[in-house]
């Protein structure tokens, strides 16, 4: 009884916490790229990226708005965050598109020096402007802030 137990709520925890095992992707990732919760930021991806941009809040995390372009035509927003200070902290944020599903992640710890991304829903690349948005939301004396948002446009 009492195993059962400790097993019940060590499953709710891990749903709670959305933890989930994560395979290493190919050097040529594509726009399908797992959705949601925090992942590293992965060199190999061809992305189209806006201007990167601070949270109001601190100049010490910089952010942008990119999209992950397939070359079958298939694109996936993403928020990339990099910590550019000597401190940790903790953020939260969510990725959308014009077309797409808003998809928000959880808060996370941030290292100094680490990038990290929030990965959007991927969609079919459509004629005319496909709009991508990011936004960042920092913790700090016991508040989360309203984020700021970054922007990318890829024009089809």
């Amino acid at each position: 009884m009492f195993k059962s137990r400790i097993a019940g709520l060590l499953a709710a925890t891990v749903a709670a916490f959305g933890l989930t095992s994560v395979t290493a992707s190919s050097a040529s990732a594509s726009a399908s790229a797992i959705e949601g919760p925090w992942k590293p930021w992965d060199n190999h991806w061809n992305t189209t990226c806006g201007q990167t941009t601070t949270h109001w809040l601190t100049t010490n995390a910089g952010f942008q708005a990119c999209f992950i372009v397939d070359s079958g035509g298939v694109v996936q927003p993403v928020l990339v965050v990099k910590k550019n200070a000597a401190v940790a902290i903790r953020i939260k944020g969510s990725a959308d598109s014009t077309y797409g599903t808003t998809v928000n992640c959880p808060a996370t710890p941030l290292s100094a020096g680490q990038r990290t991304t929030c990965m959007g829903t991927t969609e079919a690349l459509r004629p005319g402007n496909n709009d991508g948005w990011g936004n960042l939301s920092p913790w700090n004396n016991n508040a989360w802030y309203v984020g700021s948002t970054a922007v990318v446009r890829i024009i089809a």
